[in-house]
């Protein structure tokens, strides 16, 4: 799953309401369920959350520009696997949406960035349970990942393929 708000962030919305809620039911039927959010800051000052870096790091292509998203992993309360995607332009920030009552100028590049960011989630999983190297996907790689979109549509993974 993927959502731009989850636990361990404070409330909200009735969005994190549903992504504390969803995952805990699915798996309690036995699904294997992942979230993926971005790494805002509340959540990086979190004392008590706890986020290991995978080493996965993608590059990711919002219009003309180029940045690099870094994935950590986590689990919420409940126990929920969290990948959590880092990009300090983007999300290291005191609110989620703004500031002050005003949103940020740059929200849509923001959650292009975080929706396009998606295909290195996948890899983190794969790094995690082959505990490999260090990867880096971009040019050919990040290709490849796309390539493989209808496989994991089919599979039930998160689509890596671009919008």
């Amino acid at each position: 799953m993927i959502s731009a708000e989850a636990p361990p962030l404070q409330r909200t919305g009735a969005l994190i309401d549903v992504m504390n809620a969803l995952p805990h039911k699915l798996r309690a039927r036995g699904h294997e369920i992942s979230v993926a959010l971005p790494f805002y800051r509340e959540i990086r000052e979190k004392a008590a959350f706890k986020a290991k870096d995978t080493g996965v790091t993608v590059d990711v292509h919002v219009g003309k520009k180029t940045y690099i998203a870094g994935y950590l992993e986590g689990r919420s309360a409940s126990g929920v696997q969290l990948f959590l995607i880092r990009c300090d332009k983007f999300f290291d920030r005191p609110g989620i949406y703004g500031e002050q009552g005003k949103p940020y100028e740059d929200n849509a590049e923001r959650f292009i960035f975080f929706f396009q960011s998606r295909i290195g989630t996948r890899a983190a999983i794969d790094a995690l349970a082959a505990n490999s190297a260090r990867p880096r996907l971009g040019g050919s790689a990040g290709a490849s990942l796309c390539a493989r979109a209808p496989s994991a549509i089919r599979n039930g993974a998160n689509d890596p393929s671009p919008s």
